[in-house]
């Protein structure tokens, strides 16, 4: 059977990967120039657990964190912005597109820009998580009390 017709089958470079029941098998096969072939099957079946359990699991936080109402976003060692939420991009009206890389200033502001990073430096230096208490002024030019 050509199992490249089944439902169960995926191909990354040169291995494939095949769903037997529970099991999942990743197989290599390499041309030799007499026309015979050698064949290596490996079982990945824990890869693929791990693999299926971590996406599940992406999709949760994923779920959370776009039907939230506070506004999330993730940041890198250097403040730049990697990851904002639909809270986010409605209270600062701006997409994640035109958020993604950036550090802020834009529509932050200098001050709670200088302030951020601040916090950033705080817990990447330190290991910890930290609370700050500031305010921020939406895109309409309403003050809003934050916590962060």
């Amino acid at each position: 059977m050509d199992c490249r017709a089944c439902s169960n089958y995926s191909k990354s470079g040169g291995l494939i990967d095949y769903r037997y029941g529970k099991y999942w098998v990743q197989v290599e096969t390499e041309r030799l120039p007499d026309g015979s072939a050698i064949v290596i099957t490996s079982d990945i079946s824990a890869r693929k657990q791990v693999e299926e359990a971590l996406h599940e699991r992406e999709g949760m936080l994923r779920a959370i964190t776009e039907n939230s109402p506070a506004i999330i976003y993730l940041r890198d060692a250097e403040s730049r912005i990697l990851k904002i939420n639909k809270a986010y991009e409605k209270f600062h009206d701006i997409t994640e597109e035109e958020a993604v890389g950036k550090i802020g200033h834009e529509w932050l502001g200098e001050d709670l820009v200088r302030q951020s990073i601040r916090g950033d430096l705080e817990v990447f230096s330190t290991g910890l998580p930290n609370t700050v208490d500031f305010e921020e002024i939406d895109f309409e030019g309403k003050v809003h009390h934050m916590r962060g």
